[in-house]
């Protein structure tokens, strides 16, 4: 009997069980990111580029002409949900940042062993667009 156990723990041990950590949003977000084009009002198109780490995310446009990249900005991210929450980025033209950051939470639709992710505003009122996010292998 004694024997049978030594080889079922070799065999355990030889043969993993399979069971794989299942991936969080949280982690899966971490990295660089491309959007699909955009409509910013009747004549500008804009690509955004994000990379995002740990605690923060710095944004980036392009009209294909020029790039501006913005100040690094706060997220947190709702694993249970399936959310992220983004300081929103403060572009040209809206003014100067006053008072407590602004904050818009997304619903993220992502694969778990996937290279996109599809954040949809949990609120119209903030004029956010669905976001279309591939993930950048080549940055």
């Amino acid at each position: 009997m004694k024997r049978i156990l030594v080889i079922f723990a070799a065999f355990l041990l030889v043969f993993p069980t399979g069971c794989e950590k299942e991936q969080k949003l949280s982690e899966f977000v971490i990295g660089e990111w491309v959007s699909q084009e955009i409509n910013m009002d009747e004549t500008t198109k804009v690509t955004f580029m994000v990379s995002i780490e740990e605690s923060q995310y710095t944004l980036s446009l392009t009209d294909g002409l020029q790039t501006l990249t913005l100040d690094p900005l706060t997220y947190t991210v709702d694993n249970e949900l399936n959310e992220i929450t983004i300081e929103e980025p403060v572009f040209a033209g809206k003014g100067a940042k006053s008072g407590d950051p602004i904050m818009i939470t997304f619903s993220v639709t992502w694969i778990k062993k996937g290279n996109s992710m599809t954040w949809t505003p949990k609120s119209e009122q903030m004029g956010a667009p669905i976001i279309i996010w591939t993930r950048n292998t080549d940055m």
